[in-house]
């Protein structure tokens, strides 16, 4: 079976990217913007997150509960969606976006819920 393509979005952290590439890398082909865009400069990383949004199969939009809403996660969850791809979003604050939602396939209140459900999908 032939891995599907997963894009990251949410904060540039590293610190929960690294645990979803553990946990899913055996099941999707993953992009992680940190390290797959090209981060020279501006105008080359969106170009690169962009294209690799919209030709995504599936899109994990987390948003962490103690962070401000990120707009950039939005933009790339909705070019995934138009172009026919599934967004899984997982929001942990108390007020979840109502147009990610609306975009999503699933919601979620927690990070482990969403990995895991992709997992369901991916076996």
């Amino acid at each position: 079976m032939t891995k599907q393509k997963l894009y990251l979005a949410g904060p540039m952290t590293p610190d929960w990217r690294e645990g979803v590439i553990r946990e899913l890398e055996a099941f999707f082909i993953i992009y992680n913007p940190i390290k797959d865009s090209r981060q020279d400069c501006q105008i080359h990383y969106v170009a690169d997150d962009i294209e690799a949004a919209r030709s995504s199969n599936f899109l994990l939009a987390y948003q962490p509960g103690d962070q401000k809403p990120c707009l950039g996660m939005a933009v790339e969850a909705a070019l995934c969606f138009e172009n026919k791809g599934m967004v899984v979003y997982t929001d942990e604050s108390s007020a979840p976006d109502p147009l990610m939602i609306g975009i999503s396939k699933r919601s979620f209140a927690k990070l482990e819920d969403a990995v895991h459900f992709l997992k369901c999908l991916a076996t």
